[in-house]
């Protein structure tokens, strides 16, 4: 039984050896038809004497790989090269395990068959050895000639006919996954004599090099973090998923970059496999649809799954760039999944492509969750579980961010003279962790799924019946779309609806019910971070935040209408004029808005005349009386006294002398019963409960803060 390969090298050597053999039997050819009655001073010149003109038309037409005699000068290099095939099979099967021959490993993670593994074989032998250049120059008749061209390459894998040609087209895996380059072509010469070459990352990693491309110097990295335990509880099902759906794509949204970057490299440890970064935004710019190519050929080689960072960069004002598409077919073809970085919640149009798109979100950390990843990273540290909980508490961040901010504090402590980390150290890091979130022109309101409308609401029956018609409304609004299309062009594209009423009378609440009852998101309008003094800049954020919202299939809220949609004045400026103009492109921005667009406000009468005339629904939302007033005081304590019944809670705490003292509104109650419990908590953490005159000093505070008398004795 032969010796197995000691080395990747002492393999390539062989099957060089045995794609020389090819370039031995062209060479025959090449005698047999051309050199046979080509003068030896005409070689490589453009002359073509008589005695070749007569060899020509006394032979008739035959492909290559066809001409008896041409073939029977080649035989014995072609049993030569089955042979070697043969030796290199046998000492293949006798290889070690680890001894990883790089050719077989190129083959099997690209899925090349045969005829493109020789053809690149026969690529690199001018690439390691010079002497094939003159080969190739004289097999061209061309001296300058000395790499392989489409049609030379066609005559040396023959059989079959025009190989190279197939392999060599533009869907050809050859050229998808970038491993050759081919050279352009003149109308004079035609696509035969295009100069075929091997890529040089490729050449690197057949020769034992590891260089990752010059190419990928700024946009593809390595990941070096190690997976910190399990970031999603559900990544088992992922991992089935992932695991029957060749060329799966991942969109990894919610949490922070470094959280989504671990829970990459959990995948990536579950899977086996190391991860490189690429960058969205750099495959962005010129020539963006090369580096996708250059990325996922990298990933390839180094069997290595790619992940995506910044993906919102693909994408302008909600539309997608060029790209993106590219990007999505490059993940379609690729064997491996593909993970996509998009920070905020997102769903594109390809996600109906028949390659799929698992839209992937990190869970946020509760404080039971938190309060686990502090105590392991500060373990060892005194009072270590009392600080976790403070800080859990305090702060609310991802796992990651937790894991930097014990890190950074303990950066801090060292500036001091190697101090032992303190309380101070540990809320300077978890600040600067807070101050480094990403700030968007909508923030998304986390609406429990199944939030009852009649169960969170309280308001007078005729209100009620108005928010259940709103949801109908937007919810029927495409069914009535298609039943009357000839007058679609007639009616908005969207519903809008104005909640108005005193502050703390449920309006947010309301909206967000709604949101829940339709199944959709609720996005808060951010209008300071919308307004700019740039002339231009307002209506460009305001533009994407409509695209955002209709990309997110989300319904949009506008707290504090009045700020944006007041009435307009007289021009007695620019400043006056650019205003106006603001406003008018939301009036008409709010017209073609596809969804629900809700907003609240406390003073109905400043909002402009002609955006009232744009309003679907108006709902007011009443001050509570006293029987409304008397529901909210039971239902805020039935929540935070649990075992309890309307009874027990309407006797231990006068729910219906404090509905009839004290005119409050439903927002004004929840901080009431809030500012009790936390004054519970801080004087029995474990074991505090709320009771009656804790209420009542809650009380006291909240009607001293409204400029109102307290109860009596307090």
């Amino acid at each position: 039984m032969p010796a197995g390969y000691a080395s990747s090298l002492e393999h390539l050597a062989d099957e060089l050896a045995r794609a020389d053999q090819l370039v031995r039997a062209q060479v025959e050819r090449w005698r047999q038809s051309i050199a046979q009655t080509k003068p030896d001073q005409a070689w490589g010149m453009a002359y073509v004497d008589d005695a070749e003109v007569g060899r020509y038309l006394r032979t008739p037409f035959r492909l290559a790989g066809q001409d008896p005699s041409a073939e029977a000068l080649a035989a014995p290099y072609h049993k030569a090269a089955r042979d070697r095939a043969c030796d290199i099979d046998a000492r293949r099967q006798a290889t070690a395990d680890d001894v990883p021959l790089r050719l077989d490993l190129l083959v099997r993670r690209f899925g090349l068959d045969d005829a493109e593994r020789d053809l690149l074989l026969l690529c690199l032998l001018p690439e390691l050895d010079g002497r094939f250049r003159r080969l190739f120059g004289y097999l061209h008749d061309d001296v300058s000639r000395g790499f392989a061209t489409v049609g030379l390459l066609d005559e040396m894998l023959a059989p079959p006919a025009f190989a190279a040609r197939r392999l060599l087209g533009p869907d050809a895996r050859l050229v998808q996954n970038q491993l050759v380059i081919l050279g352009a072509w003149t109308a004079a010469e035609g696509p035969a004599w295009r100069t075929v070459r091997i890529e040089d990352r490729v050449v690197d990693f057949l020769t034992g090099a590891d260089r990752v491309d010059a190419r990928l110097a700024d946009a593809v990295r390595d990941l070096v973090l190690a997976p910190a335990g399990p970031l999603a509880k559900d990544r088992t099902r992922l991992l089935e998923a992932l695991a029957t759906t060749p060329g799966a794509r991942i969109v990894f949204t919610g949490g922070d970059p470094r959280s989504r970057r671990l829970e990459a490299a959990a995948i990536g440890a579950e899977l086996q496999m190391p991860v490189l970064l690429a960058s969205a935004p750099a495959a962005a710019e010129a020539h963006g649809a090369h580096l996708v190519a250059l990325a996922f050929r990298e990933a390839t080689l180094r069997s290595a799954l790619l992940l995506w960072e910044d993906c919102e960069a693909l994408f302008d004002r909600g539309r997608p760039l060029p790209v993106w598409g590219t990007l999505l077919q490059a993940a379609a073809r690729n064997r491996w999944p593909t993970m996509l970085d998009h920070a905020a919640l997102w769903d594109p149009e390809e996600r109906a492509e028949s390659t799929p798109l698992i839209r992937w979100t990190l869970p946020r950390l509760d404080v039971a969750g938190r309060q686990s990843r502090w105590a392991a990273a500060l373990d060892g540290a005194p009072d270590w579980d009392t600080v976790a909980q403070r800080l859990a508490q305090t702060f609310d961040l991802t796992a990651a961010q937790i894991e930097d901010a014990a890190a950074m504090a303990q950066d801090l402590a060292m500036r001091e003279d190697g101090a032992a980390v303190t309380m101070d150290h540990l809320l300077e890091a978890c600040r600067r962790q807070s101050g480094r979130r990403l700030l968007t022109f909508t923030q998304r309101v986390a609406v429990p799924a199944g939030l009852d409308l009649d169960a969170e609401i309280v308001l007078p029956a005729e209100q009620k019946q108005q928010l259940h018609d709103l949801v109908d409304r937007i919810r029927l609004r495409n069914v009535l779309t298609e039943r009357h299309p000839e007058d679609a062009w007639r009616r908005p594209n969207g519903v809008v609806c104005l909640f108005t009423g005193s502050s703390g009378t449920g309006k947010t609440l309301a909206a967000a019910c709604v949101a829940s009852a339709l199944g959709k998101d609720l996005l808060r309008v951010d209008l300071p971070a919308v307004v700019s003094k740039w002339v231009g800049e307002t209506e460009k954020n305001l533009q994407q935040v409509f695209a955002e919202a209709e990309d997110a299939n989300a319904v949009m809220f506008f707290d504090e209408a009045e700020a944006f949609f007041a009435k307009r004045g007289e021009v007695k400026g620019a400043q006056d004029r650019w205003a106006m103009m603001e406003t008018d492109y939301l009036l008409q921005r709010i017209e073609g808005y596809t969804g629900a667009v809700i907003l609240a406000t406390n003073l109905r009468q400043h909002i402009d005349e002609a955006f009232l005339r744009r309003i679907h629904v108006i709902i007011e939302f009443p001050f509570p009386d006293k029987d409304q007033r008397a529901e909210l005081w039971m239902r805020a304590l039935l929540r935070r006294l649990p075992g309890q019944t309307r009874e027990q809670v309407a006797d231990e705490f006068c729910v219906q002398l404090l509905a009839e003292r004290y005119s409050l509104s439903g927002a004004a109650v929840e901080s009431v019963v809030e500012d009790a419990e936390l004054m519970t908590l801080r004087i029995f953490p474990s074991a505090g409960r709320l009771d009656y005159p804790g209420i009542l000093i809650a009380l006291s505070r909240e009607m001293r803060k409204m400029g109102k008398p307290p109860p009596p004795g307090l």
